[in-house]
């Protein structure tokens, strides 16, 4: 099992891999449509036709880089019912923290979040920079299950929730939901362009990202089951 969760992993780091070698082939191809608008322009200004090339050609490339620039930061809104706590409110649960990280030699939670709701996790708030630098973790937890359960229950819940991270889990999960909220944040726009001249390089390039996403999320659903077994094998 373990040997079989890690093929997935190592097929989704490929994807991965793969996407960013697309992302910028991309950019090259679209920084050179601008060289050649400008070429054509500087040194070629008499031939009206191909003006008129270059320049369309021109803002096809100019307009990917826009409409990627804008956005290449992904922000994730946590909902407004989750508040920040500090060590001097739950000493008990930081205590259970500081105990599981240390026991499964992993880097301190950077926030700490209670909510109304039923749910424990931790999680990462996305940017498309932690496809490549490892993001700060965070943790959110249930009013509910703190004052419903004893501490042995609300340890173990959170070793199967730690689990995930010490496996690795979170850097495949943050790059699969951050590639599919970058790629799925040009739908709308094309659809408002279909058929625009300026949108073929973004039409190709959103083509590019669906295909990718498509690939990763069949494989990373496999992993999610998977992983979801190997947490419990770290909870107990």
């Amino acid at each position: 099992m373990i040997r079989n969760a890690e093929v997935l992993k190592q097929n989704i780091s490929k994807a991965v891999r793969v996407y960013i070698i697309g992302c910028c082939l991309f950019v090259l191809v679209a920084l050179a449509s601008l060289w050649f608008g400008y070429y054509v322009i500087r040194y070629h200004n008499d031939k009206d036709w191909l003006l008129s090339l270059a320049s369309a050609v021109s803002l096809t490339g100019a307009f990917l880089l826009w409409e990627m620039a804008r956005r290449f930061r992904v922000k994730n809104i946590l909902p407004d019912n989750y508040s920040v706590v500090e060590e001097h409110e739950y000493p008990t649960l930081f205590s259970i923290i500081n105990e599981i990280t240390t026991s499964l030699e992993l880097h301190s939670i950077h926030k700490i979040y209670i909510c109304p709701d039923a749910t424990a996790a931790v999680f990462i708030q996305p940017q498309l920079r932690n496809i490549i630098f490892e993001p700060k973790k965070d943790l959110v937890i249930g009013l509910g299950f703190l004052t419903q359960m004893d501490d042995d229950e609300i340890r173990a819940m959170l070793y199967h929730e730690f689990g995930h991270y010490a496996q690795g889990e979170m850097n495949k999960s943050i790059s699969v939901y951050t590639i599919g909220q970058f790629a799925s944040s040009f739908i709308s726009l094309i659809a408002e362009g279909a058929g625009k001249v300026e949108h073929i390089q973004l039409m190709l390039f959103t083509g590019f990202s669906l295909w990718i996403c498509s690939r990763i999320n069949k494989v990373y659903s496999k992993l999610a089951k998977q992983m979801e077994y190997d947490a419990d094998d770290v909870a107990t």
